[in-house]
């Protein structure tokens, strides 16, 4: 099965030891530079990661060869340095009605995680519903909580269920729970999360209406245009990413003339 059918199958793939042990080194600096000298701008403006993220020829041919065209990348990446403790959601902007437009043809924006932390035993990890990309319910679909080591990619649809506070029990880590159940359950039933969870999240897409779509979305959401208001980018960047196979949507002339959320 290639990656993309495991992907149309599942609405996820993981992608084990993408990164090797240098890459994740640098990863791994690139991120404390950043938090250091307080980088929170969008990582295809981020001096440090921009090269092994976004620019990463490997990484933009797994998702080329997913949405079976050139990728696009919009404005939508960042540093996650905390520990997240979010219910299972969908991120695409028609979550809940089947019968809405981001249901009736298959749907091509995808996010990339780059994690940089052992989530095998620790809590913090990802959690999903497998095969949900397909099912307008965040209620439906086998509940998953990955096996995510250092350097691994995982790969899913804005349509796919998911969540980035998974738990992992002492007595049984290998099995995933609803996170609805784990909120009312006390925290020593649980292994320990990271002290920050620390991972790259990156968006890309395809020239299409879906793509249209979520970036009207994206425009009502203030976190969105204030990061494009801070994207400077160069026409030295635009001929980095289609070196490497990548097409850059600027929008970040468009957002200084939008209103504040």
């Amino acid at each position: 099965m290639s990656l993309k059918e495991d992907f149309e199958s599942h609405g996820w793939i993981h992608i084990k030891q993408f990164f090797n042990a240098d890459q994740l080194k640098q990863l791994r600096g690139g991120v404390k530079k950043s938090l250091e000298d307080k980088i929170n701008s969008d990582l295809l403006c981020n001096p440090y990661l921009v090269s092994q993220s976004i620019l990463n020829k490997r990484l933009v041919n797994v998702i080329s060869s997913i949405l079976d065209d050139m990728p696009i990348y919009f404005g939508d990446s960042s540093i996650s340095s905390n520990d997240a403790k979010m219910s299972l959601h969908k991120d695409n902007p028609d979550r809940t009605s089947a019968s809405a437009p981001d249901w009736r043809t298959p749907y091509t924006i995808v996010r990339a995680g780059i994690y940089l932390q052992d989530y095998t035993l620790n809590s913090g990890g990802l959690i999903l519903r497998d095969g949900s990309h397909n099912i307008a319910s965040r209620w439906k679909g086998k509940i998953l909580n990955p096996a995510i080591k250092p350097g691994d990619l995982v790969i899913w649809s804005l349509r796919t269920t998911h969540s980035g506070g998974a738990r992992r029990l002492k007595i049984a880590p290998n099995m995933a729970i609803n996170p609805y159940i784990i909120k009312h359950l006390p925290d020593v039933f649980f292994t320990p999360r990271h002290n920050e969870r620390t991972a790259l999240f990156v968006s890309f897409g395809k020239n299409d209406h879906h793509l249209s779509r979520y970036i009207k979305y994206l425009k009502t959401r203030s976190y969105a245009v204030q990061r494009w208001r801070k994207m400077d980018i160069t026409q030295e960047t635009i001929e980095a990413a289609k070196d490497v196979g990548l097409s850059i949507l600027d929008l970040s002339k468009e957002a200084r003339g939008l209103a504040d959320q």
